[in-house]
C-alpha cells in the first residue's frame, strides 16, 4: 500500500509541473519537441539528434536492446532482464508496455523503418555529393527523412482518422491552397492541453484504426486489464484526473468550438451523437451536472463517415494538426523551408507503402499500407513502388566554389613564378 500510494503522489505532482518560469495563467511543463520533426527517431533536441550519429558516412544509430545495454554494464556475460521488468506497464508516463506486445513492437518498428531510410538517404547522398562531410549528409538526411514523416502523417494516417471532407476542410491534404495553407509566424504551433490529455493518450487512438471493435468493446475487453483494473493504476481514470489538473475545458465546451450551430446543451443533445446507455451512465456519474463532463468522453462518440473518430475528436485533432503546420517556419511544403520545387516532387513521391519496399525485402504491399488489403485496396507489387532518384538534391555549388579556389591560387601560382623571373632579369 505505501508503493502505491507513492507511486500516486508521484503521478499527481511530477507529471504535472508547472512551468513557473512563465508569467500570466499556468501551463504544465513540456520537455519533448511539439512540432512533427521525427523526435522519437532523432530526439527532442539537436544535441540529442547528434549524439546519435555514427560519426561516418552521415549514418544514424540502431537504437540498442535492453539486452545489449544492460550487457554492456555487466561486461561480457549476458544476464537477460525478468520477463516482468520488460513487460510491466509504463503508465501512465506512458503507453509502453501496457497493452499486448505487438503493439509496442509495431511502434518500435516504425522507428526502426525511419532509421533504415536514413541510413539508405545518406548513403545515396554519399554517392551523389561525395564533398559533402560527415554533418552535412546526416542533416540532408535527416531533413528528408522528416520531410517524408511529415508527408505520410497529412497525406496518408489523418484522412483515414479523421475523414477526407474535414482532412480537406482545414487544408491539412498536401497541395493545399488557400490562406491556411501556408506559413502563418502568429500561430502558435504548441501542443494544446485538450489534445495532449485526450487525442493521443487514449488507448483507442492506438489500436481502434487497427480492429472492428467499437468503443465499449475496446475499453471492456481484457486487452487493456492491465491498466483499467488496479485502483491505483486505471489508465483512463489517471487520464481524466490529469486532464483536470491541468484546466482542460469539458466536453460540452469542446462540443460548441466544434459546432456552434447544434450545441449541446441538455441531457437530451447528447442523444444525438452518444448512444441513450452511454447518456444515462454519465447523468448517473455526473449527478446531473452536465457542464462537469470530461472531454475524454469524445471518444465514445460515433466515428464520422469515412472515419475512425467522432465529430469532436476530429475537430480536435484536425485543430491541432493543423496549427502544427500552418505553425512550423519549417513544414517542407512552405516556402521558408528551402526546399527547391524538384525536391518538394520527390517528398510528394513518398507513401509509407514505398518506404516498406524501399528499405524490406517485401514482394508486395497494399497500396495503402494503413489498411489492410482489399478490393479497394489492393496489393501492389513492390517493382512498381520503386523510390525516384534523389537527384534534386545533387549539390554544385560546394563543386564550383573549390574549383574556383584550385584555380585562383593556380593562377595566383603562375603570377608570382612570373614577377620572380622579372625580378631575376
Amino acid at each position: 500500500m505505501k508503493m502505491k500510494m507513492s507511486r500516486l503522489f508521484k503521478i499527481f505532482t511530477q507529471n504535472n509541473w508547472p512551468n513557473i518560469l512563465l508569467t500570466g495563467h499556468r501551463e504544465t511543463l513540456s520537455t519533448v519537441s511539439t512540432f512533427l520533426d521525427a523526435s522519437p527517431v532523432y530526439g527532442p533536441t539537436d544535441a540529442i539528434a547528434f549524439s546519435k550519429k555514427t560519426g561516418y558516412f552521415g549514418y544514424l544509430r540502431a537504437p540498442e536492446s535492453e539486452e545489449d545495454e544492460d550487457t554492456k554494464d555487466r561486461g561480457s556475460k549476458k544476464t537477460p532482464k525478468k520477463k516482468s521488468e520488460t513487460t510491466k506497464c509504463g503508465a501512465p508516463e506512458s503507453l509502453k508496455g501496457c497493452f499486448d506486445i505487438s503493439d509496442d513492437a509495431w511502434v518500435e518498428g516504425i522507428k526502426l523503418l525511419l532509421i533504415k531510410e536514413h541510413n539508405r538517404l545518406a548513403d545515396a547522398l554519399t554517392e551523389l555529393n561525395p564533398h559533402f562531410d560527415d554533418s552535412l549528409l546526416y542533416n540532408e538526411a535527416r531533413r528528408m527523412v522528416i520531410a517524408e514523416y511529415d508527408h505520410i502523417t497529412y497525406g496518408e494516417y489523418l484522412p483515414i482518422l479523421m475523414g477526407e471532407n474535414l482532412h480537406k476542410k482545414h487544408a491539412l491534404n498536401p497541395g493545399a491552397e488557400g490562406p491556411g495553407a501556408g506559413y502563418i509566424k502568429e500561430v502558435n504551433p504548441g501542443v494544446l492541453a485538450n489534445f495532449a490529455t485526450i487525442s493521443y493518450r487514449n488507448p483507442s487512438m492506438h489500436t481502434e484504426w487497427k480492429q472492428e471493435w467499437g468503443p465499449t468493446e475496446l475499453i471492456e475487453s481484457s486487452h487493456y486489464d492491465a491498466v483499467k483494473e488496479d485502483a491505483y493504476h486505471d489508465l483512463l481514470a489517471l487520464d481524466i484526473q490529469r486532464g483536470r489538473d491541468q484546466g482542460v475545458v469539458g466536453y460540452l465546451v469542446w462540443r460548441r468550438f466544434c459546432d456552434n450551430d447544434k450545441p449541446y446543451n441538455t441531457w437530451e443533445d447528447l442523444e444525438k451523437g452518444l448512444s441513450k446507455d452511454i447518456v444515462a451512465d454519465l447523468k448517473t456519474f455526473y449527478h446531473d451536472e452536465i457542464d462537469d463532463i470530461d472531454p475524454q468522453v469524445a471518444v465514445l462518440e460515433a466515428p464520422l463517415e469515412g472515419a475512425i473518430i467522432g465529430k469532436t475528436l476530429s475537430c480536435l485533432v484536425a485543430d491541432q494538426f493543423a496549427r502544427l503546420k500552418t505553425g512550423n517556419r519549417l513544414y517542407w511544403e512552405h516556402e521558408s523551408s528551402m526546399m527547391t520545387v524538384e525536391q518538394k516532387m520527390w517528398v510528394k513521391s513518398t507513401s509509407l507503402a514505398r518506404l516498406l519496399c524501399t528499405n524490406l525485402h517485401l514482394h508486395a504491399v497494399p497500396k495503402n499500407a494503413f489498411l489492410p488489403p482489399s478490393e479497394k485496396n489492393p496489393l501492389v507489387p513492390c517493382s512498381e513502388l520503386q523510390t525516384p532518384p534523389i537527384e534534386a538534391w545533387k549539390d554544385t555549388a560546394l563543386i564550383e566554389k573549390m574549383k574556383e579556389l584550385r584555380e585562383g591560387k593556380t593562377e595566383g601560382a603562375s603570377i608570382k613564378e612570373k614577377t620572380s623571373k622579372e625580378s631575376e632579369l
